[in-house]
């Protein structure tokens, strides 16, 4: 069965916001943990909010969660990332 063009690209556009939802969740999660927090513990947050297809990575030089993306925006690359930065509290 052959899958539509459209329907894939639709598919994919999902799947990355899915990826952006539990970016987002994986970094609340590490806010709660104790400053700073560990390598253990924050693999261990990132391997829960993973997808089976795509992980999460720590970037602790940047201070940032990254992934990759599916179908980027035009503005985007295909590796989005997202700042951690506890003096947002």
């Amino acid at each position: 069965m052959e899958i539509h063009t459209e329907y894939q690209q639709h598919a994919q556009q999902l799947q990355d916001t899915r990826l952006r939802l539990n970016a987002v969740r994986a970094l609340l999660q590490l806010y709660r943990l104790p400053a700073p927090p560990d390598d253990a513990a924050v693999q261990q947050v990132l391997a829960a909010h993973a997808t089976p297809a795509r992980a999460l990575t720590w970037h602790a030089a940047q201070g940032r969660i990254g992934f990759t993306l599916y179908r980027p925006h035009p503005q985007e690359s295909t590796n989005a990332f997202l700042p951690f930065n506890r003096q947002i509290r």
